[in-house]
Order: C-alpha cells, then sequence, then structure tokens
C-alpha cells in the first residue's frame, strides 16, 4: 500500500453531504462569475484607452468603467451573440474558424471602444495618425 493513498469504500459515501457540498461551493462559485463580469467588461476599454491615446493605467481604468457600465446591456448582447457566432463557426471549421474569429472579435470589441470616444463628427484620429503616402 502506497502512503498517502487511502481506501475509499462505497458504501459509505453520504450523497446528502456531496450536494450540500456542492451547493455550497456553487455559492462562491456565482459570485466570483459576477465579480469576473463586472471587471472584465468595466475594464474593457482600458487597454485601447492607454495604447492609442497615451493615457496613463489609472486613467484609462477610470474613463472605460463609467462608459462601459453605461452600455452595459448593448455590450453584453454582443458578446453573446459573437460568441454564438464563434461557437457554431468554430465547431464546424473543426476549431480552424478560430484563427479568423478571434481576430474578429477583437475587431468588433475595437469597434465598440470607437463609437464611445469622444470625437468630433467625421474626425478619425486613428486613421489620420498614419500617413499613406509612403
Amino acid at each position: 500500500m502506497a502512503l498517502g493513498r487511502r481506501e475509499i469504500d462505497p458504501n459509505t459515501i453520504d450523497p446528502a453531504a456531496l450536494i450540500n457540498d456542492f451547493t455550497g461551493s456553487l455559492g462562491i462559485l456565482i459570485f466570483i462569475i459576477l465579480v469576473q463580469i463586472v471587471f472584465s467588461i468595466g475594464f474593457m476599454f482600458s487597454s485601447y484607452r492607454a495604447s492609442l491615446d497615451g493615457a496613463d493605467i489609472m486613467e484609462s481604468l477610470k474613463w472605460s468603467f463609467p462608459r462601459a457600465w453605461s452600455n452595459f446591456l448593448r455590450i453584453a448582447v454582443v458578446i453573446f451573440l459573437s460568441s454564438i457566432i464563434a461557437m457554431i463557426l468554430g465547431f464546424i471549421t473543426l476549431f480552424l474558424g478560430f484563427l479568423v474569429l478571434i481576430p474578429w472579435m477583437m475587431l468588433v470589441q475595437f469597434e465598440m471602444y470607437d463609437q464611445l470616444c469622444e470625437k468630433p463628427e467625421g474626425l478619425d484620429p486613428v486613421v489620420e495618425e498614419f500617413d499613406y503616402d509612403n
């Protein structure tokens, strides 16, 4: 018999105790998932703000959170629909479709950021920064 190995008798397992252990852990799991949703949607646009607009980290986090939460329902619908499309196309193409779908989902997220930015009408600061006449 190896050290640290216990023999478990299947007749001594109490199903009610297992269910109670699982439901106790389920509340913690739901809490962790909700906290993850709050922070992932709240800080969704901070990396774009920091890299494209040159804001520092704390400024981009403070900018991202209120704008993302004021559009929570729209963002949740877009994430849900793009996830459904990604699952279907990913499974159909035997997961090779994710090579196209992951960059596509990042572009969708950037487009949401671009729509949230306050900019004058007709001005696209991302396009005007690049000189295409090289």
